[in-house]
């Protein structure tokens, strides 16, 4: 039997090492196609269109039958190529759009979740015009409505805060998201979405409750296949940071059937909006009395967590599930086997070179590592949530051992260790 062709879009470092060890990997004819796009979804040099015409010049002379993204911006590719390619499955452009456009996600997705505002950054506009319209108490989160990764997300306590954090996303976001409006208004309705035309910030209350936690799955064939929960951990003396996500959940049971339903109902409305045939994540802020909402929804496989799915789950490849719903086969579903794992993040809150805060020499002993940024990277500007340098994949027999084995490797890579949080 032939391999299957398949097409990873915009691949990420850790795409390649994914696919490379697939189980069953004779089954499979992989084929990358680059792109100038960090992991932050930001860019001055990526035209989506262009790439676009690549990808469908590329599908057809290579017979390719899978299209894969597994990540944020290169999902709408993905989407926009599932509709004009028949043999391609996946879901529509405008399903993939409301999990990556934040205001869009709070406005089309009846869930309880924050309150929130949009903020319009306007040439000729004054600083104090903005806050001035935006009727949320402080602390203020504030987020690009189009970023990624976690990346540019900002907890402002005051006034003077909102305004720095406005200046920042002028000064150093707002030209790096821009690459994103031809493509959207081509492929969506722009009176429907009119931000697709505006350079937007999206203003959230502050919401304190202890918990945050991912529900990950699918979409096979219009059937919701829930994958697991995983509890996310942020830094005690820095709250915004995050620390790392671990797998399964160790939530009662009650709250996290509580979180499943509220996933499904979720993405019931989603394929209202013609998602399908993708992997969908969707987290959720917890409170002590199980009351849940909605932070984000993410359109795509978590691609980082395949080494603890691989390891913690029987049938828990996500690229195997993936090309099966692709090729239009239903994947089977995973079980836990008692293994925990992890995924630790090694974060800086310094400004210097790259490689003068994170031994990357060393860091490629590690297959389970993946950078997030390069030895010759000049860090100059830091969100409240830090910038992380490399996440590692953890897995074992305790949450407990797991941690221990995170704080060894962070000691071992974090050359100025004093400038990154501890719990």
């Amino acid at each position: 039997m032939e391999p299957i062709p398949i097409l990873v879009i915009c691949p990420r470092q850790i795409d390649y090492f994914n696919c490379k060890t697939i189980p069953e990997a004779e089954k499979y004819e992989f084929h990358f196609l680059d792109a100038p796009l960090e992991l932050s979804g930001f860019s001055q040099s990526f035209d989506m269109k262009k790439y676009l015409e690549e990808c469908r010049q590329y599908i057809k002379q290579h017979n390719i039958q899978v299209v894969l993204a597994t990540r944020d911006i290169p999902s709408l590719l993905q989407a926009q190529l599932s509709q004009e390619f028949e043999h391609l499955r996946g879901p529509s452009v405008e399903s993939s759009f409301l999990c990556l456009h934040k205001y869009y996600t709070h406005q089309q997705i009846n869930f309880p979740s924050s309150e929130y505002a949009i903020c319009l950054l306007e040439t000729g506009k004054n600083l104090s015009e903005y806050i001035q319209e935006i009727d949320i108490p402080f602390p203020w989160i504030m987020k690009p409505c189009t970023g990624a990764c976690s990346s540019s997300i900002l907890k402002v306590n005051n006034t003077q805060e909102a305004n720095n954090g406005i200046e920042f996303y002028q000064e150093f976001v707002i030209d790096n998201l821009n690459y994103l409006s031809p493509f959207l208004s081509a492929y969506l309705d722009s009176d429907k979405y009119p931000l697709i035309n505006s350079n937007s910030i999206l203003i959230e209350e502050y919401i304190n409750f202890p918990h945050k936690c991912c529900v990950d799955g699918c979409v096979s064939n219009g059937e919701i296949l829930i994958w697991g929960i995983s509890d996310g951990h942020y830094y005690s003396t820095k709250p915004e940071c995050f620390a790392d996500y671990t797998f399964p959940s160790t939530l009662p049971l009650s709250i996290q059937k509580k979180l499943n339903q509220g996933y499904k109902r979720i993405i019931e409305i989603l394929i209202e909006y013609g998602f399908d045939n993708q992997f969908v994540d969707v987290e959720f802020f917890v409170s002590n009395k199980g009351e849940i909402k909605v932070m984000e929804i993410n359109g795509r496989m978590i691609p980082i967590s395949t080494s603890l799915y691989r390891q913690c789950l029987n049938h828990g490849d996500p690229y195997t599930a993936i090309i099966s719903i692709c090729m239009g086969e239903k994947p089977k579903n995973p079980t836990l086997n008692g293994l925990v794992g992890g995924i630790f993040y090694l974060t800086t809150f310094a400004k210097d070179i790259a490689k003068n805060l994170f031994d990357f020499e060393l860091a490629n002993q590690f297959s389970n590592l993946e950078f997030r940024a390069s030895p010759e990277q000049e860090i100059t500007e830091i969100s409240a949530s830090g910038l992380t340098l490399a996440t590692v994949n953890l897995v074992g027999n305790s949450y407990a051992e797991i941690h221990e084995q995170a704080n060894n490797i962070r000691r071992k890579l974090l050359k100025q260790p004093e400038f990154s949080p501890w719990n």
